[in-house]
Protein backbone atom coordinates (compact mmCIF):
# COMPACT_ATOMS: atom_id res chain seq x y z
CA UNK A 1 0.00 0.00 0.00
CA UNK A 2 1.65 3.29 -1.39
CA UNK A 3 0.41 6.38 0.66
CA UNK A 4 0.10 10.30 -0.26
CA UNK A 5 2.45 12.54 0.87
CA UNK A 6 1.18 15.82 2.30
CA UNK A 7 2.05 19.03 0.53
CA UNK A 8 4.36 20.29 3.51
CA UNK A 9 5.80 17.05 3.38
CA UNK A 10 6.59 17.08 -0.70
CA UNK A 11 7.64 20.87 -0.02
CA UNK A 12 10.12 19.63 2.89
CA UNK A 13 11.69 17.06 0.31
CA UNK A 14 12.14 19.30 -2.41
CA UNK A 15 14.02 21.69 0.34
CA UNK A 16 16.30 18.70 0.94
CA UNK A 17 17.04 17.50 -2.62
CA UNK A 18 17.95 21.39 -3.02
CA UNK A 19 19.69 21.13 -0.14
CA UNK A 20 21.83 18.40 -1.05
CA UNK A 21 22.43 20.39 -4.49
CA UNK A 22 24.26 23.09 -2.22
CA UNK A 23 26.46 21.39 -0.70
CA UNK A 24 27.61 19.36 -3.85
CA UNK A 25 29.12 22.67 -5.19
CA UNK A 26 31.88 23.74 -2.28
CA UNK A 27 31.76 26.91 -2.70
CA UNK A 28 28.21 27.55 -2.50
CA UNK A 29 28.31 27.21 1.43
CA UNK A 30 30.81 29.25 3.55
CA UNK A 31 31.68 29.46 7.34
CA UNK A 32 31.95 32.82 8.97
CA UNK A 33 32.69 33.47 12.50
CA UNK A 34 29.98 33.09 15.51
CA UNK A 35 28.14 30.30 13.86
CA UNK A 36 27.20 31.95 11.07
CA UNK A 37 27.22 31.10 6.80
CA UNK A 38 27.01 32.51 4.09
CA UNK A 39 24.98 30.45 1.11
CA UNK A 40 24.80 31.45 -2.49
CA UNK A 41 21.70 30.91 -4.31
CA UNK A 42 21.31 28.25 -7.04
CA UNK A 43 19.50 30.17 -9.04
CA UNK A 44 20.50 34.14 -8.93
CA UNK A 45 24.52 34.21 -9.11
CA UNK A 46 25.35 37.58 -6.92
CA UNK A 47 22.64 36.96 -4.22
CA UNK A 48 23.57 35.32 -1.07
CA UNK A 49 21.57 34.44 2.03
CA UNK A 50 22.85 34.32 5.60
CA UNK A 51 22.17 31.55 7.95
CA UNK A 52 22.78 31.84 11.71
CA UNK A 53 23.49 27.91 12.41
CA UNK A 54 22.73 28.31 16.06
CA UNK A 55 19.86 30.08 15.79
CA UNK A 56 18.56 28.36 12.91
CA UNK A 57 17.37 30.70 10.63
CA UNK A 58 17.92 32.58 7.72
CA UNK A 59 17.41 35.11 5.64
CA UNK A 60 15.55 33.74 2.58
CA UNK A 61 11.96 34.18 2.23
CA UNK A 62 11.26 30.75 2.69
CA UNK A 63 12.68 31.25 6.40
CA UNK A 64 11.91 34.43 7.20
CA UNK A 65 8.27 34.35 5.68
CA UNK A 66 6.83 30.58 5.50
CA UNK A 67 9.15 30.05 9.07
CA UNK A 68 10.03 26.47 7.38
CA UNK A 69 13.55 25.26 7.59
CA UNK A 70 14.90 26.01 4.08
CA UNK A 71 17.13 24.30 2.17
CA UNK A 72 19.66 26.65 3.25
CA UNK A 73 19.30 25.97 6.59
CA UNK A 74 19.60 21.93 5.56
CA UNK A 75 22.78 22.23 3.46
CA UNK A 76 24.41 23.54 6.65
CA UNK A 77 23.35 20.70 8.67
CA UNK A 78 24.63 18.38 5.91
CA UNK A 79 27.79 20.32 6.16
CA UNK A 80 27.79 20.05 9.23
CA UNK A 81 26.76 16.22 9.31
CA UNK A 82 29.90 15.24 6.35
CA UNK A 83 32.18 17.30 8.96
CA UNK A 84 31.57 14.55 11.71
CA UNK A 85 32.13 11.68 10.06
Amino acid sequence: MQTEMTTAEFEREKRIIAAKDLTAVFSSVLQNQNRTWTVMSQWTPDKTYYVNSALRNCTCPDSTYRQVKCKHIIAIELTLKARVK
